[in-house]
C-alpha cells in the first residue's frame, strides 16, 4: 500500500488506513491458518495473490 496506494491517488491517510488493515489481515491468517504472510518474498505481488495462495 506504501508504494502503489499514492501511485493509485491514495491521500496519506488512505495509505496509513489500508497498511493496518493488510497488517491485522496478516495477523488473522496467522492466528486463524497458521501461515506467516506478512513478510513472505512476492506475497503482495499481483494484489496479494501470494499471500492468499500460501494461506
Amino acid at each position: 500500500a506504501r508504494v502503489y496506494g499514492p501511485q493509485k491517488g491514495a491521500s496519506p491517510r488512505q495509505v496509513e488506513l489500508l497498511e493496518q488493515g493488510l497488517a491485522n489481515l496478516a495477523e488473522v491468517i496467522q492466528r486463524d491458518l497458521g501461515r506467516q504472510v506478512a513478510d513472505l518474498p512476492g506475497a503482495g505481488a499481483a494484489g496479494g495473490l501470494g499471500a492468499g495462495l500460501v494461506a
